[in-house]
């Protein structure tokens, strides 16, 4: 799965439902709108997230990306695998330790 990228004040911020939208000068790419996110900060996954809408405002000349919370995780995962690209990450592996 994919990830969105974020400093670590903004997506605690997000993960725990206290901001339910961000400030951006671009439009999210179509293929991130809608679909199933990681919200990872510090190379750790917090939880999963989705971004729901994007409306520009004309005069602050900004986009504002409403998130909704799917899964917050009680102790973020550590990310194993990723391919980083600005504000994004491809095929992020957890490393996740499973009881035999």
């Amino acid at each position: 799965m994919d990830g969105m990228i974020l400093e670590l004040p903004f997506a605690k911020l997000i993960i725990n439902g206290e901001r339910k939208y961000d400030v951006r000068k671009s439009k999210p790419p179509n293929d991130k709108l809608g679909i199933l996110l990681y919200l990872i900060a510090d190379d750790f996954v917090l939880g999963e997230i989705m971004i729901t809408s994007c409306r520009y405002n004309q005069i602050k000349h900004s986009y504002y990306w409403q998130y909704q919370i799917i899964k917050k995780y009680q102790k973020p995962k550590k990310i194993t695998g990723i391919f980083k690209n600005g504000d994004w990450g491809k095929d992020v592996e957890l490393n996740e330790i499973k009881n035999k």
